[in-house]
């Protein structure tokens, strides 16, 4: 059906027919399948980082405290729990893992913080979801010595002991300290 000024107000209608008739071959979603719900997103903050991707980089950087961890889902022998509010620490001179609560209104505090302790000797390892649009991101994500973005979404493991796939892109942020490195071989 040709489009002028006769035929406006059937082409709408037209359009209207075509998306109803979508919707309802496709269900409410305009003919994308309705979206299940990702589980890590319900509320909980400890998602525990994949082993295979811990000692790998363990491996490299050989942790030796833990900044954002549970008792359940600690990596390294020394860590801080919420109680213990790893925020509040001190975390230099350790090489610090840190796979901090993903809740938006803390994780730039998270971020801002490594960047600080790596200032004051810390080694700091980040794993995060990548948030190149936000302010936290370009005012400290950039100053990271290394950014390595990981390929396809991370499988976290969740507390029953399954595993679901991240909705988001990772990364892996380093944040290495000035005038230290060459004595701890990195």
């Amino acid at each position: 059906m040709p489009f002028n000024a006769e035929t406006g107000p059937l082409w709408a209608a037209h359009r209207s027919e075509r998306k109803a008739a979508a919707s309802r071959r496709n269900g409410a979603h305009g003919g994308r399948p309705k979206k299940k719900r990702w589980p890590l997103v319900k509320g909980r903050q400890d998602w525990e980082t994949p082993p295979a991707l811990f000692t790998a980089l363990d491996h490299e950087f050989h942790f030796t405290l833990d900044v954002a961890a549970s008792e359940a889902n600690a990596k390294v022998a020394r860590y801080f729990t919420a109680e213990q509010d790893g925020l509040a620490q001190t975390w230099a001179p350790e090489v610090c893992w840190c796979n901090p609560p993903y809740d938006p209104r803390v994780l730039a505090l998270w971020v801002e913080r490594a960047w600080v302790e790596s200032r004051a000797g810390a080694l700091v390892v980040m794993l995060l979801p990548v948030r190149t649009a936000t302010r936290w991101w370009h005012r400290f994500a950039m100053k990271a010595s290394e950014v390595r973005f990981l390929p396809g979404r991370v499988r976290f493991v969740l507390p029953d002991g399954s595993s679901s796939s991240a909705p988001f892109p990772s990364v892996i942020l380093v944040f290495k300290p000035r005038g230290v490195l060459r004595d701890r071989g990195l």
